[in-house]
Parts: C-alpha cells; sequence; structure tokens
C-alpha cells in the first residue's frame, strides 16, 4: 500500500541554487500556481500535465513577498452570533478566518523548496504546487533610534557555514558594492578600491558597517541599509557629526524623527582573521590588558556623552563592564595567598565609573530598573561609594520608592556628598510627595462618607440611607430579643470524653453592627429592571467590541466591505 502523502520533483539544477529552505514566518520572494487534481494515490513523479490540462488553476502568484506558513486571520469577538452584525457587513458564513485546503498545500510546497530553486509538489489530498522560492529574506534591525539605523537583508550563503561571525579584535576582508546612496568618507567603511580590510572595536569605522560586519559570516553576503548617526564612526569631529545629522537634532531633546541620508551597501565577507580575538576576550585578558581596555572605553564614551550621542555612549560602556563579568574564585583553596581577591577587588574598582556612568544614561532613557541594579552592584563592590547611593536615590525617587531615597541621599552625606546637590534632590522627592498626597487625597476624600457623594448619584444615595435605616432598626430588634434559647444538640462520638458539638455550643459575642464600622450595601429596588439594563449593556459591549475589530480590519486592508448594487436590498 502505498503511504505517501506527497511527491516532489526538482526542476532546477543542485549546483544553481542554494542549501537553505524557507522557515515559518518567514518572509520570501516567491511565485507559485496551485491546481486542483484527483485525490487518490499518487504516482512516482507528480501529474503536472494532467492538473494543469484539466482545469484552471486555483490560485496564481508572480514574483509576490509573502510569509511562509502565515497564521489566519484571528476570529473577530462574538463571531456568528446573532446580533446581525455579520450580515450587516456582508461577511460570508460559515467563518472565513480559517486556511484554505489549498493554502496549507501551498505552504507545505514553500517549506520544502531551497533558495533558487523550482519545484513541482503534488499532494494526496488533491493539489499541484508549481512553486520557486526566487530569495529568502532573512532581514534583521540591527540598530534602531530616532537619529538612524541599520538593516541587514542576507543573500544567498555558502553551503559551509562553519565559521563563526567576527567580533572586537579581529580583521574582516571583503568586498562592498554601493547600490544606492554615496559614502561620506570612505575611510570610515576601511576601502581600498572595492576591498575593504576593517578591524573591529578601535571606534575608526562607521559604527553601522562595524555591526552589519558582525552579523555576516565568512563566504556570506548581504543588503546592508545605514542611515544618519549609524554612518558615523566613534571618533569623528563635530563638523563631520553634524554634516551627517544637524545640530538642531543634537540640541533637542532627541526624541522626535528626522530626515536623515542613508547609503544601501552589498557586503561580502571573504576572510576574517581572528588572531586578536584573545586580546579582547574577558576570559583570557590579563588585569593589565583589561585596564588599559577599560581606559579606552570609557574616554571614548565621555567624548561620545559631550557630543550627545547617547545612544552610542551607553553602548561602549556597557562593552566595558562587559570585561569585569568573569571573576577568579577567592577561597582559600583556590587562593591561598590572596593573589585573586587583590586582583578581583582591582576590577571591581575599574568596573565602578563605567556602571555609574551606564546607570546616568540608562536612567535617561527611562529604563529606571536597570539603572538601580547597576548602582546596586557599585554599592556591593564599594560600599563607600558616595555617587552610587546618590545615583540610586534618583532613581529609586522615580520608581517613587520615596522612603528608599531619602535614605540613599542620606548615606550620600554620610560618605562625602555635596550637600547643595543632595538638598536639591530631597526638595524635589517633598515636592513629588505633596502632589501625590494630593492627588490621593482627591481621589480618596469622599470614601468614608455615610452616601459616597462621590460614587453614587442622588438616587441611589436615598436608597442608601434607606438600607442604613433597615440595619439599624433590625440590629436593635436582635438586641431587644435576646440570647437565643435553642437547646444546644449534644452528639458523644466513638471516643468516650470527646464531643464534637463543643465548638458550637460555646457563648459567642453577639453580632451588632453601625454605620461606623461596616461598608453601606447599594440597594437595588427593581431586580428584574436592573437585570434588564446589564443585559442591555453587555449586548452593547459586545456589538461594540465586533464593530471596532471589523473596522480595524478595513483600514489594514485585511477585509474589504461589499456595498450592493443600486436597487437591490441589503
Amino acid at each position: 500500500m502505498d503511504e505517501r502523502q506527497h511527491v516532489t520533483k526538482s526542476l532546477t539544477d543542485p549546483s544553481a541554487c542554494g542549501w537553505e529552505t524557507p522557515r515559518r514566518g518567514q518572509r520570501v520572494l516567491a511565485s507559485f500556481t496551485c491546481w486542483p487534481r484527483a485525490t487518490g494515490p499518487l504516482r512516482d513523479a507528480p501529474a503536472i500535465d494532467a492538473a494543469r490540462n484539466t482545469a484552471p488553476p486555483l490560485c496564481k502568484v508572480e514574483q509576490e513577498v509573502i510569509t511562509v506558513d502565515a497564521p489566519p486571520p484571528p476570529k473577530p469577538p462574538f463571531h456568528n452570533d446573532d446580533d446581525g452584525l455579520d450580515e450587516w457587513l456582508m461577511i460570508p458564513r460559515p467563518s472565513v478566518f480559517q486556511k484554505p485546503d489549498y493554502i496549507k498545500a501551498v505552504d507545505a510546497a514553500l517549506l520544502r523548496c531551497k533558495d533558487g530553486e523550482r519545484i513541482i509538489y503534488e499532494t494526496v489530498d488533491g493539489f499541484v504546487v508549481d512553486v520557486e522560492v526566487h530569495e529568502i529574506l532573512a532581514e534583521k534591525n540591527l540598530i534602531e533610534s530616532t537619529a538612524g539605523f541599520t538593516r541587514t537583508q542576507r543573500l544567498r550563503a555558502t553551503k559551509s557555514q562553519v565559521v563563526r561571525p567576527p567580533s572586537s579584535g579581529c580583521v574582516v576582508r571583503g568586498t562592498l558594492k554601493v547600490l544606492r546612496g554615496s559614502l561620506p568618507d570612505r575611510s570610515w567603511f576601511g576601502l581600498d578600491g572595492n576591498d575593504f580590510e576593517a578591524k573591529l572595536g578601535d571606534g575608526l569605522l562607521s559604527e553601522g558597517f562595524v555591526a552589519c560586519l558582525t552579523d555576516i559570516k565568512q563566504g556570506s553576503s548581504a543588503k546592508c541599509t545605514i542611515a544618519g548617526e549609524c554612518l558615523l564612526p566613534d571618533l569623528c569631529s563635530e563638523e563631520e557629526q553634524h554634516a551627517i545629522v544637524p545640530v538642531e537634532y543634537w540640541n533637542s531633546d532627541q526624541s522626535e524623527d528626522i530626515d536623515l541620508p542613508s547609503v544601501i551597501l552589498e557586503v561580502s565577507v571573504t576572510a576574517i582573521d581572528d588572531t586578536g580575538k584573545k586580546r579582547r576576550d574577558p576570559m583570557t585578558m590579563s588585569l593589565q590588558q583589561k585596564e588599559e581596555r577599560s581606559q579606552v572605553l570609557k574616554e571614548r564614551g565621555t567624548a561620545l556623552y559631550k557630543a550627545r550621542r547617547f545612544r552610542r555612549a551607553e553602548s561602549v560602556w556597557h562593552e566595558g563592564v562587559r570585561l569585569f563579568g568573569f571573576w577568579k574564585p577567592e577561597d582559600s583553596v583556590m587562593d591561598p595567598h590572596d593573589h585573586h581577591l587583590r586582583e578581583n577587588n582591582r576590577l571591581r574598582a575599574l568596573s565602578n565609573p563605567l556602571l555609574l556612568n551606564e546607570a546616568l544614561l540608562m536612567r535617561r532613557r527611562g529604563a529606571f530598573k536597570e539603572c538601580e541594579q547597576n548602582c546596586n552592584e557599585v554599592i556591593e563592590n564599594d560600599p563607600s561609594l558616595a555617587k552610587a547611593f546618590f545615583r540610586r536615590g534618583q532613581v529609586r525617587v522615580d520608581l517613587q520608592k520615596w522612603e528608599d531615597a531619602r535614605h540613599d541621599f542620606m548615606k550620600a552625606v554620610e560618605c562625602g556628598a555635596v550637600s547643595g546637590d543632595v538638598d536639591k534632590e530631597l526638595n524635589r522627592l517633598r515636592k513629588l510627595e505633596r502632589q501625590q498626597d494630593a492627588k490621593d487625597g482627591k481621589a480618596l476624600k469622599h470614601t468614608f462618607d455615610p452616601d459616597r457623594p462621590s460614587i453614587y448619584d442622588t438616587a441611589t444615595s436615598k436608597g442608601v440611607e434607606k438600607a442604613l435605616r433597615d440595619i439599624k432598626e433590625d440590629a436593635l430588634r436582635r438586641k431587644a430579643r435576646g440570647p437565643s434559647t435553642r437547646k444546644p444538640v449534644t452528639k458523644t462520638s466513638s471516643q468516650k470524653n470527646y464531643d464534637w458539638t463543643t465548638s458550637y455550643t460555646k457563648e459567642r459575642p453577639a453580632y451588632t453592627t453601625s454605620s461606623d464600622d461596616r461598608h453601606e450595601p447599594v440597594v437595588v429596588e427593581d431586580l428584574a429592571a436592573e437585570i434588564e439594563d446589564i443585559s442591555d449593556e453587555e449586548e452593547e459591549a459586545r456589538r461594540r467590541a465586533k464593530q471596532d475589530y471589523y473596522n480595524a480590519q478595513i483600514a489594514l486592508g485585511n477585509m474589504r466591505v461589499q456595498l450592493p448594487k443600486p436597487g437591490e436590498g441589503v
């Protein structure tokens, strides 16, 4: 018995296509045509001629960007109910929010088609698909900011991918071709003719170009789009910086998007020399190398900060922080003479300025929790550093940790912080506390009022007053009636001296109520009318949710409203 579910035939020479197949959710540039066929056992080769001559194609797409095995659109809220909105919008039934079977066959064919290959795919369910993948669009956003961006789109790669992408310290060689735009300075891209030789991590190359090189493996090619600030190297003059991004942007709060120059490159990496990589690896670097490298990164980040390139300055300082992510063991067995301890203490002292500088920019962009974590690490390294307590107090004010912030400011003064700066932050703290108290007082001032006028309307307040009177009268009747005279029920268990009703026969304090120690209930005088109002509100909410969903789908182009022809009824 033939148990095959599909048959595939390639129409492309294996040497002319790539080795990679698309993944689910990946975008590809593809063409395909799908025909129906009679269900039944499959032959050794797809019957493409028979299917093509029997019926017209179910679908045909030429050179379009599609998402492989994309999920169907989500079902709208309250779909197929009886409110009549589906018929009013002319949504066909049964539900159209399911993927047709022939599209499932196309997805299966795309998942088996290599980059640059054309295949014929036949399924036992009754479909024949002629599909060709022209290009797999492996797009990636490497850098994204209001002042610039860097994006890569991997082009066809080699079959052997055994070399890792380059990192800091490596020398990368390859070819570069400008597809659109012009290079601001050829030295920023390490160019010598059409070939380039670039050493990563020295701050002399364009930031976006370095990001692209670290994303490309040896023997691969990619299309890189670099714009705005990402065209600049770390070490450049003010004139060069303002020629790419205008000075008005740097002097502003840097929150608005602006038009920026861009360049599109085709970059091919032919060789990677990683002999200098070990001198940049924190696991193998010596103490002196870490000290020299951290000083270089600290000064470079400071220069970027003064030039108001805050995002790049934070990245450079973070690279310096990563140098100190490895500590040697300090126990008496591994370190009997405390050599590791002294070295680790020196590394902690070197990491503190970088951590505090990074925390400064974290707070500036609103990453308050990450900023607090950096300050915690500095305080753990050196509990007598005033700047760490002061900076943590600042970010704790932003996190509304009022008491913790006040304690940090006091500790900063004890460690030698400038009292004027601390007083300024304490005044800001008191002002924020007063504003929060005023806001809370405005929101909660009627919480314990008898009639709750801020919540209930006049009619409801009268009902509340009536309910309070009823509660008081019921309490007085219970008090006048006295304790219950019902005789307790006793039962002796199989254990001779144990009575299981003991806990129920003990005298308990009388239950009393007053208007001061309980929340006032809301009285519903007409329950049927109240339930009817609730049902109307729920129905209206369901209708509104469905209508909002359809409006959004129409705006996105996922749905069209088909109006009746003139003279025809809806």
